[in-house]
């Protein structure tokens, strides 16, 4: 499978995605720096990093996913 930022493994998660589910995820830009978030939608945030639309990673791209965990709901992510 290829990285989770495109090609197959992006359409595995577009496809498989179950309804409901929560991510929290860290991503990485080639300086080293991390960011942690969550979200329902991990390729929609991983574009707005990428794109400039979150204020802390702004200019500060590209940003690659580097891990992600699965939740069944957003409170059991945030705990």
């Amino acid at each position: 499978m290829e990285s989770a930022s495109g090609g197959a493994a992006h359409l595995y998660m577009v496809k498989c995605r179950k309804p409901g589910m929560y991510f929290v995820y860290v991503i990485q830009n080639p300086k080293g720096q991390l960011y942690k978030g969550s979200t329902s939608d991990i390729e929609k945030r991983l574009y707005c990093h990428n794109e400039g639309l979150s204020r802390w990673t702004k200019n500060k791209g590209p940003w690659y996913l580097v891990h992600r965990e699965e939740f069944a709901t957003k409170t059991e992510a945030l705990k």
